[in-house]
C-alpha cells in the first residue's frame, strides 16, 4: 500500500483508537511500510505511523508492520 493510501486511514495527528478502525481488526498503534520507496536513498522507504498519523522516511531494514493488500474483483 502507498503511503498516501496508508494516511487515507489514519488522517490527521491522532492515535488509533479502536473505534476508528472498526472495517479492520487487530491495528497495531506503530509504524506501517509503505510500498514507496524513499527517492533519494534506494535503501529506504516511506512509513506511515498510525499512532500520529505521520509518514517518515526509514531505512528498509528497521522491523515495522506491514498492510498486505490485493487487487479487487
Amino acid at each position: 500500500m502507498k503511503a498516501d493510501e496508508l494516511t487515507v486511514l489514519n488522517p490527521g495527528t491522532e492515535g488509533v483508537r479502536p473505534g476508528d478502525m472498526y472495517f479492520f481488526t487487530n491495528v497495531s498503534i506503530y509504524d506501517y511500510w509503505s510500498s514507496d520507496t524513499f527517492p533519494s536513498y534506494a535503501g529506504g522507504a516511506w512509513s506511515v505511523d498510525m499512532h500520529d498519523g505521520f509518514v517518515n522516511p526509514n531505512v528498509k531494514m528497521n522491523a515495522y508492520y506491514v498492510w498486505p493488500v490485493r487487487d479487487g474483483p
